[in-house]
């Protein structure tokens, strides 16, 4: 399934903001070798992603 992503500054942050008004996390934050993710689910059930490059 397409998902689209989001580039954010603070992965945790939005992740908290987001799951407060009604997305659903997936998985994470997660830090990876090159970035910081999230996958969500929007309250349709449409899945997206928050990145954000590692620091």
């Amino acid at each position: 399934m397409p998902a689209i992503s989001f580039k954010v500054d603070d992965v945790a942050a939005m992740t908290e903001t987001l799951t407060a008004a009604g997305a659903r996390l997936v998985r994470g934050p997660e830090e990876g070798p090159h970035e910081v993710r999230s996958v969500l689910r929007d309250p349709a059930g449409n899945p997206f992603i928050l990145y954000a490059g590692r620091k």
